[in-house]
């Protein structure tokens, strides 16, 4: 039986195979990581099956999902105010642009809250915040602190919070978005994604207060039609 250590020696690698190959969107030869994928994660399930599977190490499952819908991936480094950049240099955090909006990933909200206003100023489009699961359980649990207390505070923050079953995320890594398009268009409906990444106005606070500096156009009562 394989160690955790050697596991995640294995998880590492495979991960910089994908970055590759992620950044020119070769959909082809991301698709032919798949078996290596759940090659992964059937060990894994074995070796951590109470706490669960570490979702960060399956950016896989982002890639199809997210490709599948139209989105590009990006893995590299973002500009930002501060000058601090944020930690997209390497997987598994990296974001998805298509021409409406921009969608950064994070399992910590408040610090993903805190990257997208360090980096929204600098961008022309809207920044969406899509929070996931560190671990995506194994075992169904009847009261799961992490999940319920992230969940509150990304929806405080205005942020989508996806909890990510283990069966979801193996459903998602098998429906590769160069092969399986059209059924990872449905998973994603599934999962509500649409819907959490509409331009609404509970995830476009941090948007608007930037973009509102930008204007010319002043807000005089004179500006709003009833």
């Amino acid at each position: 039986m394989i160690t955790s250590q050697a596991l995640r020696g294995r998880q590492k690698t495979l991960l910089r195979n994908y970055k590759e190959l992620a950044n020119v969107g070769d959909t082809k030869s991301i698709s032919e990581l798949i078996p290596r994928f759940l090659d992964n994660l059937e060990i894994e399930t074995t070796l951590n099956s109470y706490i669960g599977i570490e979702t960060g190490y399956y950016p896989i499952f982002f890639d199809n999902i997210f490709r599948s819908i139209g989105f590009k991936l990006f893995a590299g480094q973002l500009p930002s105010v501060s000058g601090i950049k944020p930690r997209y240099r390497t997987l598994p955090h990296f974001i998805a642009v298509d021409s409406k909006r921009v969608v950064m990933f994070g399992s910590d909200p408040k610090t993903l809250f805190a990257e997208i206003a360090d980096t929204q100023p600098v961008s022309s489009l809207p920044i969406i915040g899509l929070c996931y699961n560190t671990w995506s359980r194994i075992k169904d649990r009847e009261y799961d602190d992490w999940v319920i207390e992230n969940r509150q505070v990304a929806t405080a923050l205005g942020l989508s919070f996806l909890d990510l079953k283990s069966k979801t995320l193996e459903d998602g890594i098998k429906l590769s978005s160069h092969s399986h398009a059209d059924e990872a268009k449905k998973l994603a409906a599934t999962l509500g994604l649409p819907e959490m990444l509409s331009l609404s106005v509970d995830n476009l606070a941090v948007y608007g207060t930037f973009q509102a500096s930008r204007l010319t156009w002043p807000f005089h009562t004179r500006n709003f039609h009833v």
